[in-house]
This record gives C-alpha cells, sequence and structure tokens, in this order.
C-alpha cells in the first residue's frame, strides 16, 4: 500500500486578498490531483476558517490554541495588500502574530518554512484608517526587506501563477532532500551489517591461519606429554641382570 505523506500548510492574511486566498485552495487541489500525488505526498491547507468559535479569550488567541501550533506546519503562507489587519493584544493585527509565531517556531523547531507575498498594485486610501493600515503594511514590508525575501505581484492571477510554480519547485527540492537522506541511511545500514558480519565471521586467510596456529600448538602440546616408552633391559643366559 502506498504511504501518502501530508504536508501541512498554514495560510494568513488580512481581509483584503480574498481573491489571493481563494487562488491559494485552487492551487492546492491541482497539485493534489497532479504533482503531489505522483511524489506521494498530500497538501492541507489551514487558516481561520478552520477554526471554531469560542469565548473567554481575544478572537486571536483562540485561533492560536486551536489552529496556530505553528510547529505543527510544514510551510506558512502570509499574504498583505492594503492592510494589515486588526490588531491583537500581543502584535499589529492577527496576521502579524501568526507570523511571529510562524518565525519562532523556524527558529527553535526547524519549521514551518515561511513564505510571504506581498500585491504592490497601488492604492489610494481615501480614511485616516486606510492610511494607517498602509503605513503599517509598508514598515512591516520594510522590516521583512532585511530579515528574508518576499515575492511580489500586481494581479491576483499572478500570484496564482507564482504559487503554482514555487510550490512545485520546493516540492521537487524536498523530495530531493528525502530521497538523499534515505539513501544515506540505506548506505550506513549496509555499511553496519558488513562490519558486522566481518567480526562475526573473519576472513578466510585468517581463518586458515588461526587454524594453523591452533593445530600446532596443539600438536606442541600433546608431544611435550606424551609419556616415553620403556626400554627393554637384555637378560643374559645365565639368569643374571
Amino acid at each position: 500500500m502506498l504511504h501518502v505523506e501530508k504536508i501541512k500548510i498554514f495560510l494568513a492574511s488580512p481581509s483584503d486578498v480574498p481573491t489571493e486566498r481563494r487562488h491559494v485552495g485552487k492551487v492546492i487541489d491541482e497539485l493534489n490531483r497532479t504533482v503531489a500525488a505522483d511524489k506521494g505526498v498530500y497538501f492541507e491547507v489551514t487558516s481561520s476558517e478552520n477554526a471554531f468559535p469560542g469565548y473567554g479569550k481575544d478572537g486571536q488567541a483562540i485561533l492560536n490554541e486551536q489552529i496556530g501550533k505553528m510547529q505543527e506546519y510544514d510551510l506558512f503562507i502570509g499574504l498583505m495588500w492594503s492592510r494589515i489587519g486588526t490588531p491583537t493584544p500581543r502584535a499589529k493585527s492577527g496576521t502579524a502574530e501568526e507570523f511571529g509565531r510562524a518565525v519562532q517556531a523556524l527558529r527553535r523547531k526547524k519549521k514551518p518554512e515561511v513564505w510571504f507575498y506581498f500585491r504592490l498594485l497601488a492604492v489610494t486610501p481615501s480614511t485616516r484608517e486606510e492610511v494607517k493600515q498602509l503605513d503599517e503594511v509598508i514598515a512591516f514590508r520594510n522590516k521583512l526587506r532585511g530579515e528574508g525575501l518576499f515575492r511580489g505581484y500586481k494581479a491576483p492571477a499572478e500570484f496564482r501563477d507564482q504559487l503554482r510554480e514555487h510550490l512545485t519547485l520546493w516540492l521537487n527540492q524536498r523530495q530531493r532532500k528525502v530521497s538523499k537522506t534515505r539513501s544515506a541511511g540505506v548506505k550506513q545500514s549496509k555499511t553496519l551489517t558488513e562490519a558486522k558480519a566481518k567480526s562475526d565471521f573473519p576472513e578466510t586467510g585468517d581463518r586458515k591461519k588461526a587454524a594453523t596456529t591452533a593445530k600446532a600448538a596443539t600438536a606442541k602440546t600433546t608431544t611435550a606429554t606424551k609419556p616415553s616408552t620403556s626400554r627393554k633391559v637384555p637378560i643374559s643366559k645365565s639368569g643374571t641382570t
């Protein structure tokens, strides 16, 4: 039976990029039917839509508890355009907080990998709130520029094509690493097996040499301990010894 590996993706974004979010789902479905299926893997996307209602804490804290354990994901995909999102008690927005949690998990647990995309299409804010939101996005992007690599796009369709290409390349690279690791493990196991076999069954030449030495030692010991034969003393005809 073919083993299928699940690759978990976390999607984070404010509310102003709904088309891009739909494209993520479509690209993932497409890859699951084609490239991923051929490689024995399956992509699964999790986002805020997967959380169920809760009470007693702020909304982002509830999301963090339900779906925000970032070390459980293989890939984090973030999206922004003109809004950074609604502030939380801990960060500029829910998206910014999720991004920070993903970065912490990457540094401590080596996963998830973090990707971020920005729509670079110009927008003209008409209210103070929109101006503030745009300024926060620009500040966030400038900070990210100094800590990593992001990708920009102008239209949602361009993002869709980028994401499809990037996921395909990433999957191929990931599979090569997995194959290399497995090959190294098989080679190491074979080397250990051969070493054990040599220790349990020495080389033929060594066995012959050991057998010859043991045989010589045994013969020497036998000769040294063998009793001597009594010498017969002739008796005279007169019977006197």
